[in-house]
């Protein structure tokens, strides 16, 4: 998840501000939770009508077991599942000191710590998570669509990100 927004240097401390206050103290509001579930449950409903973008979120769920297996777009029975008290058990695990990341442009390093460390100070770490391995394992997906065109997706594992930098010497 990412907030950003552009200000004139001159407002940077108030902008600054704001958009913390924004982290830090979401409303979850119960009809905006659930305005927002039915845009999400559209959005899943539509790419599941697409063909093609249904085959490239497909490629990992096929090809790899562990967390990078694991669905990008929530399939529609995991979103029945969400609801205020879900999004807000989400938001205290995760936004949390030790995942977050402030990055800022056009503006001093110190005078930006000068902002933003008493607004963050008391924040803080989340619970300790084990991060499940995931294994590349391939696969083969097949998937009927009502359609007037076939679409193929082929896919390989090559080094890089997180595999080790031996294998792209070996």
């Amino acid at each position: 998840m990412g907030y950003s927004y552009d200000t004139l240097k001159a407002y940077m401390p108030q902008a600054v501000e704001l958009l913390i206050d924004c982290i830090r103290n979401p409303m979850f509001l119960h009809s905006e939770v659930e305005e927002q579930l039915a845009k999400v449950k559209e959005e899943v409903r539509e790419m599941t009508k697409d063909p093609q973008k249904f085959l490239q979120e497909s490629l990992h769920l096929v090809g790899y077991s562990g967390a990078l297996g694991n669905p990008l777009v929530a399939p529609e029975t995991a979103l029945e599942r969400i609801d205020d008290s879900v999004v807000r058990k989400f938001y205290f695990e995760n936004y949390t000191a030790d995942h977050l990341v402030l990055a800022a442009s056009g503006i001093n390093h110190q005078d930006l710590i000068d902002i933003v460390e008493p607004l963050l100070c008391d924040l803080g770490r989340g619970p300790t998570v084990e991060v499940p391995k995931s294994a590349y394992v391939g696969g083969d997906f097949r998937h009927k669509a009502d359609s007037e065109m076939t679409h193929v997706a082929l896919a390989f594992e090559v080094p890089g990100g997180s595999i080790k930098r031996e294998m792209l010497l070996s």
